[in-house]
């Protein structure tokens, strides 16, 4: 399966802060999942890379993040949910190390 497209674009005055589109509709949370709504507000989201390995951090300023986890079932199949962002304490590190569900990356795609 495929992940919808989506677009990110920058909030004016906003300090790393984004409106994301799925499909040319608003992402925003919803209880503890991120969904994409057609006539709803979008939510702003904070997007911060961290590391070198391209990966993003998208959390809801500062209080959840995005997180892809593989959970069985019909609902949860791809599903994108929002956990508390959770650094792990295994050692200090620059830059920190997260749940491994938890950092994303972007992958361009060719738009046709």
């Amino acid at each position: 399966m495929t992940s919808p497209p989506f677009t990110v674009e920058p909030v004016d005055g906003g300090d790393s802060t984004y409106i994301i589109m799925a499909e040319k509709r608003n992402t925003r949370c919803d209880e503890d999942g991120v969904f994409a709504f057609q006539n709803e507000p979008a939510e702003e989201w904070v997007i911060r890379c961290e590391g070198s390995q391209g990966q993003y951090i998208m959390n809801q300023r500062g209080v959840e993040a995005w997180t892809a986890l593989l959970l069985e079932g019909p609902v949860f199949e791809h599903q994108v949910l929002l956990r508390p962002l959770v650094v792990l304490p295994l050692k200090p590190s620059e830059p920190p190390l997260f749940f491994p569900s938890q950092p994303l990356r972007f992958i361009p795609v060719d738009e046709e």
